[in-house]
């Protein structure tokens, strides 16, 4: 019974790593086709990254301030942070529009990486903050 029950556990885990993926997926797609270059800059991956850097800090520092990683919190945390969080985010795309970026424009492409580090690094930090007040309200 054991095993059976663990198994039962593993394709929950999968499932929603999953089912998060697949819609972090279509949200950087949707981002993709609705929010125009500003110039050079590739502006919808630099939101979508900063975006989920924010929803991380948000997830995980509340996550963890608020009680174990078991049960349907690991469910959430894998579901939102592993695979919705880790799909809206591109870093593959980020890597290779930051090279060719880079190899047609040297400032233009070191700004972006610098921006993109910077506002991802500040977002999840926003994130945690927020989760922190959440979670101390929570509490009350």
């Amino acid at each position: 019974m054991a095993a059976a029950s663990e198994r039962r556990a593993r394709v929950a885990r999968v499932t929603s790593v999953f089912v998060g993926g697949c819609l972090g997926t279509a949200c950087r797609s949707a981002a993709s086709n609705l929010i125009p270059s500003a110039g050079p800059l590739p502006t919808a991956t630099l939101i979508v990254n900063v975006l989920a850097s924010l929803l991380l800090g948000l997830l995980l520092e509340y996550l963890v301030r608020t009680g174990d990683d078991a049960g349907l919190r690991q469910l959430i945390r894998l579901g939102a942070g592993t695979g919705f969080c880790g799909s809206l985010s591109t870093y593959g795309t980020f890597m290779v529009e930051s090279e060719l970026l880079l190899a047609s424009d040297m400032s233009a492409g070191l700004c972006y990486l610098a921006i993109s580090a910077v506002l991802g690094l500040a977002a999840a930090f926003v994130g945690a903050g927020a989760a922190r007040k959440l979670a101390e309200g929570r509490g009350s």
